[in-house]
């Protein structure tokens, strides 16, 4: 059996090697074997969830840029939704644009760590930094070598000097600190400069508002113990305007997507930007894109694709980089003919989704191959 159809075999479902007959290709498969990806994960267990979160494990892979394996971004995640059946009630394009934000950040979505939520709200799940994800991302920065937050609650003592001496006095009050009233960021910079700046309770919830999440009583604004966190998530957020910016922190990225509900459709991994509406990102440190393509239409934000054909166009483009990069353009170009195909955009909407499945695990062999020290132009699949 040469190595075109034993590769054809091998990316069988049932992965039991059989041999091949004629006209059986891995993208003609019978109806039961080719379901679209799901509006939403509710009929789906551990197992189904994590097929459909494989499906884009090469996009995770390139937003990660080796700061954290997919495979333990995908099985975090798997494991979130499962335990979950309110998120599993979310669209799943939302599900998956979530753990693309955290991907893109690259702050790990482990629930004990507290770096980032996922959060159900109206069928959408929204993507949401905590305190210790801000701290995390501010810390990346060179320039800042230690940063922290404060809550004030009112009968705690607190005094603000500005001048030529800027400084803070705090006292709290440990036996009755009263309910919260001020909250303030304190950075420490490289250089031995130390920067601050400070909120009332009406500047922090009108940042509040801003969080697509604040309604969910899944949010940590609406949690009484993680409430002071996010008070401190809003300092850091503010305090991050007044000092060197870093590009590599992400923390311009992070600043468009906390506290959003967005989709696969608005990343362009290739180009490190997102499609998103320019009014709400601020200062981002990658290349905003307008969504709109001509007049009356809306961003692409909130735009579900035309069908799966565009879906499936847009992973194909991702599988096709990510192959390129690993194993070259001949063996890209050379791929199709092992499905029985000239071009994989001429695979039909009923089996595109079994054919990005294939596609997946060719990409995922091909990474382990590089992982493993092998030679990636003549190291085997097989």
């Amino acid at each position: 059996m040469g190595v075109a159809e034993t590769l054809k075999d091998k990316m069988r479902p049932n992965g039991n090697g059989g041999a091949a007959t004629n006209g059986d290709q891995p993208a003609a498969r019978s109806k039961k074997e080719k379901s679209a990806v799901p509006v939403t994960m509710v009929a789906l267990d551990a197992r189904g969830i994590e097929r459909i979160l494989r499906l884009y494990e090469p996009m995770f892979a390139n937003a990660l840029m080796g700061a954290i394996p997919p495979e333990r971004v995908i099985q975090i995640s798997t494991s979130i939704i499962a335990e979950s059946d309110n998120l599993k009630t979310c669209s799943t394009r939302s599900i998956v644009g979530a753990v693309l934000s955290a991907s893109l950040v690259r702050l790990d979505p482990t629930p004990e760590l507290g770096l980032v939520y996922f959060i159900p709200r109206k069928g959408k799940c929204c993507f949401e930094i905590g305190y210790q994800g801000w701290i995390t991302l501010m810390l990346r920065n060179p320039n800042v070598s230690h940063i922290y937050a404060y809550c004030v609650r009112e009968n705690d003592t607190f005094e603000v000097r500005l001048g030529l001496e800027p400084d803070i006095i705090h006292v709290p009050n440990l036996d009755k600190p009263g309910a919260l009233k001020y909250v303030y960021a304190v950075a420490h910079l490289a250089n031995g400069q130390r920067v601050f700046r400070y909120l009332n309770q009406a500047q922090v919830e009108a940042r509040r508002d801003r969080s697509e999440a604040r309604e969910s009583k899944y949010s940590p604004w609406n949690d009484p113990v993680l409430k002071e966190e996010m008070w401190g998530k809003v300092g850091i957020k503010v305090l991050r305007k007044f000092i060197p910016v870093d590009t590599e922190s992400k923390v311009g990225t992070a600043m468009a997507l906390d506290g959003r509900s967005v989709t696969p459709e608005v990343f362009d991994l290739e180009k490190k930007s997102i499609r998103i509406d320019t009014r709400e990102a601020e200062e981002a440190d990658f290349t905003v894109e307008s969504a709109d393509e001509g007049e009356g239409k809306k961003a692409a934000v909130s735009e579900p694709p035309k069908n799966g054909d565009e879906r499936y166009l847009k992973a194909l483009a991702v599988h096709r980089k990510k192959i390129i990069e690993l194993k070259g353009e001949r063996y890209w170009n050379d791929l199709p003919g092992q499905f029985g195909l000239e071009r994989f955009e001429e695979v039909e909407p009923a089996g595109q989704e079994q054919m990005l499945l294939d596609l997946s695990r060719i990409t995922n062999e091909l990474l382990r191959t590089r992982q493993n020290g092998k030679n990636g132009e003549q190291g085997s699949l097989i």
